[in-house]
C-alpha cells in the first residue's frame, strides 16, 4: 500500500514515477538541502527513520495505524449505536481487542508487508514502470490476502472459533476489496497530482488509519444471523420442492 508520484531527476531534467520504498527515495540527496530545511523538525526524523530502519518503521506505523484505526472504529460504533464503548468489566476485553488487531495487523503488514515489497523491489528494482508494476502486483497479491489473513486471525483471537472466523470471512473479506481498492487506488491518485515528496508517508500513514479504521468497524460487528440464513434457505428449499410437486 505504498502511493506513487512522479519526481524529476536533477541529474537528468527526466520525470519519473516512483514510490516510497523506492531505495534511496527519502535518504540524502532525495530532497535538496533548501527543502529539507524547510520541513518541519517531526518531519524530517520521521523520513530520516524511515529511510535509516526501514522494517521498524513498517511495523510500528502498521501497529500505530491499527491502534488509532480500532480506537476511531469504536467512536464510529458509538455513534452509529452499533456498540457501546467499553467502561468498567468490558475494558479487559476490549484491551484484548485492541492488542489482537494491533498485533495480527503489525505481523502482517508490518512484517509480512516489508518482507514481501523488499522482494518486489529485489524483482523490480527499476523505476517508472517497475513501480507501476511493484503497486498493481501489491494490490493484486499480497493486499487480498493480508486482509483476509487479518479478517481471520482477529476473530481466532478473540472468539478461538474457526467456525466464527469462516463466518466472518464470509462477511467481511472478498466483498470489500473494491473498497480496498477504491480508497488506495484513489489515494495514488491525489498523492500522484498534490502532495509533496516529503509529505507522501505521512499522508500513506493517514489513509492506513481510515483503512484500519473500516476494518476494525467491520470485523467487530454482530454476525449476520446464521440461524435466520439456514431458516431461509429451508424455506426455499420447501417452496421449490412443493412448486415441483404442483406440477
Amino acid at each position: 500500500m505504498r502511493l506513487t508520484r512522479i519526481a524529476t531527476l536533477p541529474s537528468t531534467g527526466r520525470r519519473l514515477l516512483h514510490d516510497v520504498c523506492t531505495p534511496g527515495r527519502l535518504g540524502a540527496g532525495a530532497i535538496s538541502a533548501d527543502a529539507w530545511s524547510t520541513l518541519p523538525w517531526p518531519l524530517q526524523r520521521y523520513l530520516r527513520a524511515l529511510h535509516e530502519r526501514p522494517m521498524a518503521m513498517a511495523v510500528s506505523g502498521a501497529g500505530c495505524a491499527a491502534f488509532v484505526g480500532d480506537c476511531a472504529a469504536r467512536l464510529v460504533a458509538a455513534v452509529a449505536g452499533d456498540a457501546k464503548l467499553p467502561s468498567g468489566d468490558d475494558v479487559p476485553r476490549g484491551a484484548v481487542r485492541t492488542a489482537g488487531f494491533v498485533g495480527v495487523s503489525a505481523a502482517l503488514v508490518g512484517v509480512g508487508g516489508e518482507i514481501w515489497y523488499r522482494a518486489l523491489l529485489r524483482k523490480f528494482p527499476d523505476w517508472t514502470y517497475h513501480v507501476a508494476l511493484r503497486t498493481i502486483l501489491d494490490q493484486s497479491f499480497f493486499s487480498p490476502v493480508a486482509l483476509g489473513l487479518t479478517v481471520m486471525g482477529v476473530t481466532l483471537i478473540e472468539t478461538a472459533s474457526r467456525e466464527q472466523a469462516g463466518l466472518r470471512l464470509r462477511d467481511d473479506w472478498l466483498h470489500h476489496l473494491g473498497k480496498m481498492w477504491t480508497l488506495w487506488g484513489g489515494g495514488s491518485v491525489v498523492s500522484y497530482l498534490c502532495v509533496p515528496t516529503p509529505w507522501q508517508p505521512p499522508f500513506a500513514l493517514g489513509l492506513a488509519c481510515v483503512w484500519s479504521t473500516f476494518v476494525s468497524y467491520r470485523i467487530h460487528r454482530p454476525l449476520q444471523d446464521h440461524a435466520t440464513d439456514q431458516h431461509v434457505g429451508d424455506y426455499l428449499r420447501q417452496e421449490q420442492r412443493k412448486y415441483e410437486t404442483e406440477r
